[in-house]
């Protein structure tokens, strides 16, 4: 930029030599004026090296130190490196004591050390030196709201009007506002400022935090609230891609990474995972100091059932910083991972439930959880029965209580409890109560009672996140044409409609025997990107029930059993279509049903038929070969055993199959009746006999017969 860096005395105006120049006081204070600009660009990194310089290189006034400091502290704060900061606030504080700005920023380091007392006291000496010090009003407004002296709040803002529109006390009102649930308001507030400065990153930033509380606060409501929650959601998207867009130019990481937070969990709970765990892992690359993207990436993980990857994220964030509010979901995930004494000992001790609300309803399932499976009651529980003795109506009490209840499956008391606290319930806790006593009557198989429960959480919206649930349950209590409707009406109103709910509605169509439009839902599933082998397989059943046999036979031809091997029945019908299609592979599919499920009497049942169904000669090998069973005798003991030499990679395989690839089998590939096979391990030399080699089909079709009856003694 052509600046000199000078060297001054601490008098003002006074020339000092640097080498060989002579450079003017009013150079570093030019220095410093652009440091200041940087930091208003967002430029801190370069700011903070040019502020370095500064005090590096030149003897500076006390006037100019004090800027120097109190910009390096600015710095600091953007940076995330509060301690620095802190530091830097009060080396200025101690240049000018009565600066208010000063006065200001110690406030500043007060609240970020937990002083909040000195933090007030300081933040009023500012505004009484600078009656429009928005900084200092800043910090006042959000002192009072952390204390809880709402009057005082309310009389503050009402005696200084002008703090709404103030950027940096109107930031920190929106954000009180939105905590409030006034959320008109605190939008405005944000607007307000964003119409003064369409490039107001800040202003941007809490817009898109106060959309999302409000979305939280709509979702936890339900009800009709579904359709405001998603459409804050949509705009909290939009504001925080906008302050990203602002930040991707500057050097406020920090900011980026909170920006990228709020983006990627709007994201999550609209359904979009990936999109999601994209823009939280760019969040930590941001500013891997702050635990904020991990620990949400855990959250979100948990929400896609990828625990493993959940754990990782939370543990990191328990280890790194030992945050409280990771104990719950990382203990969840424990035991959704079966570490039952990780879980124990994470949250042992940790929880108390003398006055309870509705996130202790989480912790105490939790808690529950551990006490079954470690056999180990935790004295939280103590603390529960001596609250409830003093506090009988308390309905967060007995929900408690009727979590404690199942899990001692004293389910007539958990649903008196339940059943109580609905009633002693406001309207703002009422819907949590009812979520509880769907998922109770759910767990007990009572799925109409569940729908009653769902629907008035539900509240006829459905882009609530239970509709779906209320769905099976309307289906699975054969309320059809409740399900029907209710189907129809999801499938309507989300722009996402999720698979299962056109699955169910197919399902539900089947059943009443139209299938033109059963056929059509399916063939939606067919085109969507998460569609399976197993949609496949149900298109085609449906297709030539339906008549539309050449459609039927194009979706079998498509298809790759293998994909099928972790649901043998479904595999088994795809086999019998197959017969009536006159479709190649049926009895391949049919074995590898019967192998894959081989405790299962209808699939060997199903096997045994189309075994007797298949109308091609089956020759038998003459030597041992991947695909058949070979007979062997010990020459020692006279003992004979059946062994089947599997043709496929697949790693699953019982005492009596070898895959090809096997020590074992490769010693007996090639072999013909007759042949002696000899083999050592480590302790003895052992000689078998090739007694007999089958065709695997043939071999499957004898032991069905031969064991049926001892194997499944009440289907015979």
């Amino acid at each position: 930029m052509g600046f000199l860096v000078a060297k001054a005395t601490a008098s003002a105006g006074f020339f000092y030599c640097y080498g060989d120049n002579r450079v003017l006081h009013s150079d570093a204070k030019a220095e410093i004026d652009l440091a200041r600009q940087l930091i208003d660009l967002g430029h801190v990194r370069s700011a903070r090296e040019k502020l370095e310089s500064v005090r590096a290189k030149s003897s500076l006034s006390v006037d100019l130190e004090f800027r120097v400091v109190t910009n390096l502290g600015a710095c600091a704060i953007a940076e995330g490196d509060y301690e620095s900061a802190c530091l830097f606030f009060d080396e200025a504080h101690e240049l000018q004591p009565d600066n208010p700005k000063g006065i200001t920023n110690v406030s500043v380091a007060a609240r970020l050390r937990g002083d909040a007392e000195r933090a007030l006291d300081l933040a009023h000496r500012a505004l009484e030196l600078e009656p429009r010090n928005g900084h200092a009003a800043a910090i006042i407004i959000e002192s009072f709201w952390e204390a809880e002296e709402r009057e005082q709040l309310r009389e503050f803002i009402t005696s200084h009007a002008w703090v709404t529109a103030d950027r940096s006390s109107g930031l920190v009102l929106a954000d009180v506002r939105a905590k409030q649930g006034r959320f008109e308001e605190a939008a405005q507030l944000c607007q307000t400022l964003i119409e003064d400065d369409p490039k107001d990153i800040g202003a941007h930033l809490m817009l898109s935090q106060c959309l999302f509380t409000e979305a939280q606060a709509s979702l936890a409501k339900g009800g009709a609230a579904e359709n405001t929650a998603h459409e804050r959601l949509k705009q909290c998207e939009e504001a925080a891609s906008r302050a990203i867009e602002l930040l991707d130019s500057t050097d406020l990481d920090s900011q980026l990474s909170s920006a990228l937070v709020v983006r990627g969990f709007a994201k999550a709970l609209q359904g979009h995972i990936d999109a999601a765990l994209s823009d939280l892992d760019d969040a930590v690359r941001a500013d891997p100091r702050d635990p904020s993207p991990l620990h949400v990436r855990g959250l979100v993980l948990m929400m896609a059932g990828r625990y493993d990857e959940a754990r990782d994220s939370l543990e990191q964030v328990w280890t790194d910083i030992g945050s409280e509010d990771v104990i719950a979901p990382l203990a969840e995930v424990y035991l959704r991972l079966g570490d039952h004494l990780a879980a124990k000992k994470l949250i042992r001790g940790k929880f108390t439930f003398e006055n309870p609300g509705p996130d202790d309803l989480w912790k105490a399932e939790l808690v529950c959880q551990v006490d079954m499976e470690t056999d180990d009651e935790d004295p939280a529980w103590r603390s529960l029965e001596e609250s409830l003795l003093k506090r009988p109506e308390d309905p967060w009490l007995l929900a408690v209580s009727a979590t404690r209840r199942r899990s001692l499956r004293d389910f007539v008391r958990a649903e008196e409890d339940l059943q109580k606290a609905l009633s002693f319930s406001d309207d703002s806790g009422r819907p949590e109560i009812l979520f509880r006593l769907g998922n109770f009557y759910w767990e007990m198989k009572r799925f109409s009672d569940a729908a009653d429960a769902y629907a008035k959480v539900v509240d006829d919206s459905p882009l609530h996140l239970l509709a779906v649930d209320l769905l099976g349950c309307l289906a699975e209590a054969r309320r059809l044409r409740e399900a029907l409707e209710w189907s129809r009406q999801i499938r309507k109103t989300r722009v996402e409609v999720p698979k299962h709910v056109i699955d169910t509605e197919a399902q539900i169509l089947e059943i009443v025997g139209d299938l033109p439009p059963a056929v059509a839902l399916r063939e939606q599933i067919c085109a969507r990107p998460d569609v399976n082998e197993s949609d496949r397989v149900r298109l085609a059943l449906l297709q030539f029930r339906a008549g539309l046999r050449d459609a039927a036979r194009k979706t079998v031809e498509s298809l790759e059993p293998s994909d099928l091997q972790g649901d043998p029945r479904l595999l088994l019908e795809l086999a019998k279509l197959k017969v009536m299609l006159g479709v190649d592979g049926a009895l391949n599919d049919a074995y590898a049903a019967r192998r894959h499920g081989i405790d299962d009497p209808d699939l060997h049942s199903g096997y045994f038929a189309i075994f007797l169904a298949h109308d091609h000669e089956m020759a038998e090998p003459e030597l041992v070969a991947p695909g058949c069973a070979v007979r062997l005798r010990d020459t020692l003991t006279g003992e004979e055993t059946w062994w089947s030499i599997l043709d496929d990679e697949d790693e699953r395989y019982d005492t009596s199959e070898l895959p090809a690839n096997h020590k074992f089998a490769r010693r007996l590939i090639g072999s013909a009746v007759g042949d002696k096979i000899e083999m050592r391990d480590d302790l003895e030399e052992l000689t078998y006999r090739v007694v007999a080699i089958q065709n695997k089909f043939v071999r499957a079709f004898q032991e069905t017969i031969a064991e049926f009856s001892t194997r499944f003694p009440d289907n015979t």
